[in-house]
């Protein structure tokens, strides 16, 4: 099963003859003028947003999420924890970006993992 970050107003439910939890979301009332039919194969956002299948979006600095499939998206935060020595710190994200960066002496090295992109 998909590990499944919820988002705010969502839960797990396992559904009768599936074997993994699927995230529900109770969205708010939202005044919107699209009409989903029954064929939509799309995701509703907890803000009443719509997304197409395998579209991505970002929630603020909090969140990048993607609609996986029917009705089900995923998010996962934006930001790389970091366990950083006592001698390194966390400084502010620059101009344009969320995610704080780390800073430590030039003696250490920090080893980001293969394809780190700067959020």
């Amino acid at each position: 099963c998909p590990n499944i970050q919820l988002a705010d107003g969502c839960s797990l439910v396992k559904r009768a003859g599936n074997c993994c939890p699927e995230s529900v979301c109770d969205l708010p009332n939202v005044n919107t003028t699209h009409i989903l039919s029954s064929d939509f194969q799309g995701c509703v956002y907890k803000d009443g947003s719509i997304y197409q299948l395998r579209d991505t979006w970002y929630d603020g600095c909090q969140w990048k999420c993607s609609c996986e499939r029917k009705a089900f998206y995923n998010c996962e935060s934006r930001c790389m924890g970091f366990h950083l020595p006592s001698q390194c710190t966390l400084e502010a994200p620059p101009a344009g970006k969320c995610c704080k960066v780390p800073k430590c002496p030039p003696n250490y090295i920090i080893n980001l993992p293969p394809g780190y992109v700067q959020e």
